[in-house]
């Protein structure tokens, strides 16, 4: 896979300061020699245009022929201005999203304000090697944001090549559910979440804990026995039996031979 950057346009954010200039006054004709002259402060506006630069990139399989098929389609964000001591990068899939966070980091006015959540997943076990079932449970810290235009956000951190360890933000999804077999659900993140989690994974681990006594090497004949009934401890001795007969079938074989 390869990745390419284009950039697509470039937002120009008004910063307005309040800056303090000092003003020198006109010296009074009766001061004494020798005083300095009366100054005094006043607030003025300056007002600033930080370019914001915008890239989208794609990431496009180039070891298939030509037209090479696209992957992954995304939106990168930079401002780079150490002049105002400016500088960040973001990513994500929504342009709408990667705003509002980049305006939030340059001004205060719009910053967003992030409320703790964990997301909770149940899947299906990733099985490599063979057949079997199983599941995982699994939670993560995300952030529900709020903008300053009322607005929800997901923000969640993500590890890997696609967004090279950064957190990536898109619109709250509102209602979380079912998707491919993964249930999703998202709750406040607090100690006593926290704790019920925990409490929820030593569940899970003493469930596995009476599996594995059911399947170990003396056990799982009987444990198969026991949910599919007596046919299957009858087919077990049918294979025994055939097995035995075909083992004194190749010794007599190999004995007349010899």
């Amino acid at each position: 896979m390869a990745t390419h950057e284009k950039k697509v346009d470039t937002w120009w954010f008004n910063l307005r300061d309040l800056l303090d200039k000092q003003i020198q006054k006109r010296p009074d004709p009766e001061a004494e020699e020798g005083e300095e002259p009366e100054t005094e402060t006043t607030q003025i506006v300056d007002e600033r245009k930080i370019p914001v630069e915008v890239f989208m990139a794609k990431e496009m399989d180039e070891a298939k022929t030509p037209p090479h098929p696209v992957d992954k389609v995304w939106f990168i964000v930079k401002c780079n201005q150490p002049q105002y001591k400016v500088k960040f990068t973001i990513e994500g899939p929504d342009i709408t999203c990667l705003k509002d966070q980049a305006w939030s980091l340059l001004d205060k006015r719009f910053e967003i304000e992030w409320f703790e959540y964990y997301l909770v997943t149940i899947s299906p076990a990733r099985i490599y090697d063979g057949e079997g079932e199983g599941l995982e449970l699994t939670y993560k810290s995300v952030w529900k944001g709020i903008t300053w235009e009322g607005r929800e956000l997901l923000k969640e951190y993500h590890r890997g090549r696609d967004y090279d360890d950064q957190y990536k933000i898109r619109p709250w999804p509102g209602k979380f559910t079912e998707r491919d077999g993964t249930v999703i659900a998202c709750i406040p993140e607090n100690d006593m979440t926290k704790s019920a989690l925990e409490e929820f994974c030593a569940k899970i681990v003493k469930v596995r804990e009476a599996l594995e006594m059911m399947v170990t090497p003396e056990t799982i004949m009987q444990t198969l026995t026991n949910i599919s009934g007596l046919k299957l401890l009858q087919a077990s001795n049918d294979q025994a039996a055939a097995e035995q007969q075909t083992k004194n079938e190749r010794k007599k074989e190999n004995e007349s031979n010899g």
